[in-house]
């Protein structure tokens, strides 16, 4: 759960620098959206991360909302490249988007029927 929150508190970083307002969130970790939203109490060592994030979502007017892990395939997928490959980042990664944008759906779908 630590990569996850400081995902998020890495991204909040980011809105306030680019003074981006009402961002929604989506995690597929259930246990941090739940702590961000202080329906759950959060462990100690994440505590100092996550009340920062609170009060930057607050700043910003910021929500959270959990996603099922299907749903959040393509989000996933460009954390991934952006976090390994940073100056890649602007080269054309359409089609392997487009192909997980595919995936993502179909997974949802298959999920939803279930």
């Amino acid at each position: 759960m630590v990569a996850e929150t400081t995902s998020i508190f890495k991204a909040m970083l980011c809105c306030r620098q680019r003074k981006w307002n009402n961002i929604i969130l989506d995690t597929d970790t259930l246990s941090l959206a739940k702590m961000l939203k202080e329906i759950w109490d959060c462990p100690w060592k994440l505590a100092k991360m996550t009340e920062e994030i609170k009060q930057d979502m607050k700043h910003t007017g910021a929500t959270i909302q959990h996603v099922f892990r299907e749903a959040n395939a393509v989000t996933d997928l460009l954390a991934n490249i952006a976090l390994t490959q940073q100056e890649a980042v602007q080269k054309n990664y359409t089609l392997q988007i487009e192909k997980t944008i595919v995936a993502s759906k179909l997974a949802v779908e298959k999920h939803r029927k279930e």
